[in-house]
């Protein structure tokens, strides 16, 4: 599939626009290995896998890139790609779901594990708003005060260097998301940010009543 291309004043969906472009790499890809190896973007949550939640959130944006196995099922205007080799880690995924796409540096793209089971579209759009150049990384807070560095926002420019600058001197494989969410970051407490690593955390989930 060809890149997804956005122009500085265009987005994917047509007509001129005074915000800049905005995009989402959804890293589809884990293996779930604290639940036994199942593949944690396809559980359940109120009905919806885990990853139609995040594609939900998400399904505003420019452009959507999903990294992880190919899913037949999705709609053909997502992106999907795969992070070379498979498994490599979120910091290798993400590097995959942005060759995928041909963004102007100040794009914002959103990046965001599909184990979040309580995420919307507001939670999505109050990262976009705290990122622009003069603040080009913004990492969500849940409600126990953990740092997300799996739903955060960044201006295209930014992540792009921190990934190159990361790809030259030590590579992307397996390498944890602490080694490109450095200082300067700012952070965002916002709602549905409690992810899912755990069987116990999805059987919290389920029984968290849905909000829409």
């Amino acid at each position: 599939m060809s890149p997804v291309v956005l122009t500085p004043a265009m987005g994917q969906h047509g007509g001129m626009t005074t915000t800049p472009p905005t995009a989402a790499v959804i890293l589809a890809g884990g293996r779930g290995t604290r639940m036994g190896g199942v593949d944690k973007p396809g559980l359940l949550v109120h009905g919806r896998r885990l990853l139609d939640i995040a594609l939900s959130a998400t399904s505003h944006l420019d452009a959507v890139v999903v990294v992880g196995p190919h899913r037949p099922e999705l709609d053909p205007g997502i992106t999907q790609t795969q992070e070379s080799p498979a498994g490599a880690g979120p910091v290798e995924a993400i590097w995959a779901g942005l060759s995928a796409t041909r963004l102007p540096d100040n794009a914002v793209v959103v990046v965001l594990a599909s184990d979040l089971p309580h995420i919307e579209a507001e939670s999505v759009d109050a990262l976009i708003a705290a990122t622009s150049t003069d603040n080009p990384v913004t990492c969500a807070v849940d409600e126990n005060n953990r740092t997300q560095f799996l739903f955060s926002a960044w201006t295209f420019r930014e992540l792009r260097q921190r990934l190159s600058t990361l790809r030259e001197s030590s590579g992307l494989e397996n390498q944890p998301m602490k080694a490109i969410v450095t200082e300067p970051f700012s952070t965002l407490s916002v709602a549905g940010t409690t992810d899912c690593d755990t069987p116990e955390d999805i059987d919290r989930a389920r029984s968290h009543p849905r909000l829409t």
